[in-house]
C-alpha cells in the first residue's frame, strides 16, 4: 500500500522556499478511518494542520496564516519519532543500526535509506488491515520529512 501526497514549493514573503506535502483526506482514503488516525497519532500529531483556504492563500503570496500554523521543522520531527528503527530490521540483509534509523539525519533532512519503513508502534490491538494502513501512512509522512518537506494535513 503506497500513499502519495501532493507536493510543491511555496515562496514565502520572507524570501524562503517552503517545501510542502499535502496529506488530504479527500485524496488519501486511509486518513478517513478513525482507527488508522489513532494508530498513526504519534507521527500525525507532529504534522501541521491547515485549511485548504490557508494553503491556497499561501500559494498566492498571502502566507501569514500558514506560517503561524507551521509546527516543528521536518528534521526536528524526525528526531522525535518514537520508533526510529526500520521495521524490516529483522529480515533485511542490508540492515545497519546506525544508518537505518530516523536519527540518521543532516540539516537538509534524513540520511536514512529510501527503503526505511515505519514500525507498527501501536499499544492498542487493531485488525491487520488497520495496522498496515497505519504503517503505510506513517512511512509516507516520515519519508516526506526525510526530504526536508513539511507534512501538512489538509482540514478545517
Amino acid at each position: 500500500m503506497l500513499i502519495h501526497p501532493v507536493d510543491y514549493i511555496i515562496d514565502l514573503s520572507t524570501g524562503e522556499e517552503l517545501k510542502i506535502a499535502e496529506f488530504d483526506p479527500e485524496r488519501i482514503p486511509e486518513m478517513n478511518d478513525p482507527e488508522v488516525i489513532i494508530a498513526s497519532a504519534d507521527v500525525l500529531d507532529r504534522c501541521t494542520r491547515a485549511s485548504r483556504e490557508a494553503l491556497e492563500s499561501a500559494k498566492r503570496g498571502y502566507d501569514t496564516e500558514l506560517k503561524s500554523l507551521l509546527k516543528t521543522p521536518p528534521v526536528g520531527a524526525l528526531l522525535k519519532i518514537s520508533s526510529p528503527l526500520c521495521s524490516e530490521r529483522w529480515s533485511c540483509s542490508m540492515y545497519n543500526k546506525t544508518e537505518c534509523s530516523t536519527k540518521n539525519i543532516s540539516r537538509q533532512g534524513g540520511a536514512f535509506p529510501e527503503c526505511w519503513e515505519a514500525e507498527a508502534n501501536i499499544s492498542i490491538k487493531f485488525p491487520t488491515d488497520i495496522i498496515e494502513a497505519s504503517r503505510a501512512l506513517r512511512t509516507a509522512v516520515v519519508h516526506v520529512w526525510r526530504h526536508g518537506t513539511y507534512a501538512i494535513i489538509v482540514g478545517k
